[in-house]
């Protein structure tokens, strides 16, 4: 059973004017990753080294201390110098030389004139139009006081879970329940105990727990082998059971999703458990406790 690590998330999409932003917060509270086993991804790494490590790309600055406004600073510095030629080709060009001809690319506009957004391995970065300046950060509407960036990485989780097959999850709840929840879980997580002994809270709320695994010591760990046993059980639900009250399930095997489930929270933005996400692509990481995620899910349902 891990520590909890306390994480503060801003539960609507959008926070009016004059309103106080800690009434929109929540704790989240989640199991993280204490190591990472060699040759394995670190899901906490999402930065442009990792998205370019096979490349010789050097973004380091050891002389900056203003790296967290390299993003603003850039965007200041295009609107100081006037507009830039709009050359999509270009970007995709110069994104080329870095990832490869093989990798997915994605670019859309955005609000902003002369920057455009490129969605490439599940993150989501920025381009000067001349294709020159790539940046990595947030971009907020700050008259809707909307997260423009959240937004775009929820549609790309979201295009993701379409292609899930449903039959690999393993569900506690009705199907026509109000809310459909997405639970990424490790049985060897404290607060994903917690959040099972709750399940039948959660289902009384309207929500529906649809678990996939998200063994946070890796492919091989013993976690890893206990999920594999829990969804290969004849009656998964009771084999959840046994593993979420710390003892361990009947061990089987069969192909199973558990390595795929994994992959994909690395790929969606999972860094620790339990992390919950609708079909709608809106990650929530952290524990919730039910009539708070009940709340969470009807504002968010609700557009705010």
């Amino acid at each position: 059973m891990c520590p909890g690590v306390g994480s503060r998330n801003s539960t609507p999409a959008t926070i009016r004017e004059g309103e106080n932003r800690d009434n929109f917060e929540t704790f989240g509270i989640a199991c993280v990753p204490t190591a990472i086993p060699d040759g394995q991804a670190d899901p906490k790494s999402k930065n442009l080294l990792n998205l370019f490590k096979d490349r010789k790309l050097d973004m380091s600055n050891k002389k900056s201390h203003c790296r967290p406004f390299v993003f603003c600073l850039v965007l200041l510095g295009l609107w100081l110098t006037g507009p830039v030629s709009a050359d999509p080709a270009a970007i995709e060009a110069r994104l080329q030389t870095l990832v490869g001809d093989s990798t997915e690319l994605v670019i859309n506009e955005t609000p902003i004139d002369g920057i455009y957004e490129v969605r490439i391995r599940g993150e989501i970065l920025y381009m000067s139009a001349n294709g020159r300046y790539l940046m990595q950060g947030r971009m907020l509407d700050l008259e809707t006081q909307v997260d423009l960036t959240d937004a775009a990485k929820a549609e790309v989780r979201q295009q993701a879970l379409e292609e899930l097959d449903r039959a690999t999850w393993i569900s506690f709840g009705n199907d026509d329940a109000d809310h459909q929840i997405l639970v990424f879980t490790d049985p060897d997580c404290g607060y994903c105990r917690r959040l099972h002994e709750q399940v039948d809270e959660y289902n009384a709320n309207g929500i529906t727990i649809h678990y996939l695994a998200f063994p946070r010591a890796g492919v091989g760990s013993g976690t890893y082998e206990k999920l594999v046993s829990v969804w290969c059980a004849e009656d998964q639900q009771d084999a959840m059971d046994i593993a979420k009250a710390g003892r361990t399930p009947r061990k089987a095997e069969c192909d199973n999703p558990v390595n795929d489930q994994y992959l994909l929270g690395q790929t969606m933005g999972v860094t620790g458990t339990p992390a919950l996400m609708t079909l709608n692509g809106d990650l929530i990481p952290g524990y919730v406790p039910p009539e708070q995620l009940r709340q969470r899910l009807d504002n968010l349902a609700n557009g705010r």
